[in-house]
């Protein structure tokens, strides 16, 4: 019977306790692979996490700029409630159409837009301008266009302790009709 023995690969000083260098060798490198592979994870969890911090700003911008155009979508509604008794008289184009215009700059509108538990926004305030309307209207139309500028401004709630921040706005325009006397 033909026994063979193999000689051993490492010599006796290159072992230590029974482990061999070598064997110690490749222990170590696992080792490095779980740090790295630790690393990876936690920079991968960290971008997550700056992921969902940027997405909750952009919700809260969303809700900020849709509570704006309700704002301005109401003020619009009430000037032309009023706009319907405006009317316009005299060559000049003299009118009540500023007055209307004016509606959403009174101390209650802007009471109101600043009001974050009455449906306003955080340092919330509005501006409506108007340009005067032409006295003739094309057409012999009965009605006459008053074109009014409604801005809403605010501070998003989540740039409020930034130093440096700029207020967010909104601008809507609408034509409104003025009747001719």
């Amino acid at each position: 019977m033909n026994v063979h023995v193999f000689p051993n690969r490492f010599p006796a000083n290159a072992r230590q306790g029974g482990v061999c260098a070598a064997q110690r060798r490749i222990g170590g490198f696992a080792l490095i692979e779980a740090l790295v592979a630790l690393l990876l994870f936690s920079i991968g969890i960290l971008g997550l996490m700056g992921l969902q911090a940027r997405a909750v700003s952009v919700a809260g911008d969303a809700q900020g700029r849709s509570r704006a155009a309700l704002i301005a979508d109401q003020c619009a509604s009430q000037m032309q409630l009023l706009a319907t008794n405006a009317t316009i008289s005299g060559a000049g184009g003299t009118t009540q159409g500023a007055t209307v215009a004016q509606l959403c700059n009174q101390p209650g509108w802007s009471a109101y837009v600043s009001d974050s538990a009455q449906g306003g926004l955080p340092g919330g305030a509005i501006q409506a301008t108007s340009t005067p309307p032409t006295a003739v209207v094309p057409g012999g139309l009965s009605m006459a266009p008053l074109n009014v500028s409604i801005t809403v401004t605010w501070t998003p709630p989540l740039r409020s302790g930034a130093t440096g921040s700029t207020p967010s706005h909104l601008t809507t325009q609408t034509t409104l009709l003025l009747k001719n006397s």
